[in-house]
C-alpha cells in the first residue's frame, strides 16, 4: 500500500527546529510523522514548521509545536508530554482535527469541538518559583466579534485570545471556562507590569493574567511560559486614553 506521506505535508529540513535534548532520531520521527498530515483539500495546507523543545524539569518534559498556513490562516497545535514522540503524536492529531475544523466552516453560536492545549498541572508545579519577565510580543489586535476571536483561538490551539471587540472597540480576551464553553474579558484590573507580574506570581493556579495598562487604557496579557517565567502581551502601537 503507498504511503500516504507521498502526498502530505511537505516539511522542508531547515522547517523542524529543535531545542534542548531530543535527539536525531526524534528529529526524524517528528519529520515523518507530520509528513503523514493531509495537504490538499480546500484550503490547502503549506508552510510547515515544526518546532520540538525539550525542557530539564522535575520531571523532564517535551514541547511539540505544528504551525501551517491554509488559506492565509494560521493553523496551530502543541503539546507537552513526557516523551517527543507522545507530544509529535497529539500534537498531529490536532492539527488533523483542526485542519478539518478549517475546512468544515465555523457555525455562528457554537462551540468548535477542540480544545486549548497547555502544560500538564505537574509540569506547571515543577517550574514553581519566583517568575521573570522575560518576553514582550508586541501584536495589532484584531478588530473582530467574541466568536471569530474564539474560533481563531481554538484554530491555533491558544489556551487565550487577546483582540478588540468590534461592537464595543474595547480590547478583550476570549478563553476557554473549563471546558464547557468560552468566556470573554472586557474589563481588566488597572496594573503597570511589575504589579501584574506580582499578581500573577502570587496565583500559582493561574495561567495568565488580563489588565489594563493605566496610560493607555488598553488591554494586556500577561501569561505562563513552560520554563517557569512570564511573558506579555500588548497592542502594537498602544493608543492614548483620552
Amino acid at each position: 500500500m503507498p504511503d500516504s506521506r507521498a502526498s502530505g505535508l511537505a516539511v522542508a529540513p531547515d522547517a523542524v527546529i529543535v531545542r534542548g535534548r531530543v535527539s536525531s532520531g526524534e528529529m526524524s520521527y517528528a519529520e515523518w510523522a507530520v509528513a503523514g498530515l493531509p495537504a490538499g483539500g480546500e484550503p490547502p495546507a503549506r508552510d510547515t514548521i515544526v518546532r520540538i523543545s525539550g525542557y530539564a524539569g522535575r520531571p523532564p518534559f517535551v514541547v511539540a509545536q505544528i504551525r501551517v498556513v491554509a488559506g492565509g490562516v494560521l493553523v496551530r497545535s502543541q503539546v507537552a508530554a513526557s516523551t517527543a514522540t507522545d507530544a509529535v503524536d497529539r500534537a498531529v492529531a490536532g492539527m488533523r482535527a483542526r485542519l478539518d475544523r478549517l475546512r468544515r466552516g465555523a457555525p455562528g453560536g457554537t462551540r468548535p469541538p477542540l480544545r486549548a492545549c497547555g502544560p500538564p498541572p505537574e509540569l506547571v508545579a515543577a517550574s514553581a518559583g519566583p517568575a521573570r519577565l522575560v518576553r514582550i510580543k508586541e501584536c495589532r489586535l484584531a478588530v473582530r466579534p467574541p466568536a471569530a476571536a474564539a474560533f481563531t483561538m481554538d484554530l491555533r490551539d491558544y489556551p487565550f485570545h487577546l483582540f478588540t471587540e468590534a461592537a464595543t472597540r474595547r480590547d478583550g480576551v476570549v478563553h476557554t471556562d473549563g471546558g464547557t464553553g468560552y468566556r470573554v474579558l472586557e474589563e481588566g484590573p488597572a496594573l503597570d507590569v511589575p504589579a501584574a507580574v506580582d499578581a500573577l506570581g502570587s496565583a500559582p493556579g493561574r495561567p495568565f493574567l488580563f489588565f489594563t495598562d493605566p496610560a493607555t487604557g488598553r488591554g494586556r496579557v500577561l501569561y505562563r511560559r513552560y520554563d517557569g517565567n512570564v511573558a506579555l502581551i500588548r497592542p502594537r502601537a498602544e493608543r492614548s486614553r483620552g
